[in-house]
């Protein structure tokens, strides 16, 4: 028997996608692109390494980039939270 295991959505875990936005709002451009690119090197390895489908894994950490870079944008455009 085999089961085949879908992770929860990275992009919606919203803390993970906070803090990292906020860690890399405080780098230098060059140095927060290399903070995600490892973060996304270590969420791929630890999915695979428990077994997920490479196409699931890397479908959900495009998603997940994005909704780093969106919640960045959404703290350059409007400061504070605002709606």
């Amino acid at each position: 028997m085999s089961a085949v295991l879908i992770p929860f959505p990275l992009a919606r875990t919203a803390h993970l996608v906070e803090t990292t936005a906020a860690r890399m709002a405080r780098l230098p451009e060059d140095m927060a692109n290399t903070h995600l690119r490892r973060l996304l090197e270590k969420m791929h390895n630890e999915l695979r390494a428990v077994g997920v489908d490479d196409q699931i894994v890397e479908d959900e950490l495009i998603c997940f980039a994005r909704a780093v870079r969106a919640r960045i944008w959404h703290e350059v455009l409007l400061p504070g939270g605002a709606a």
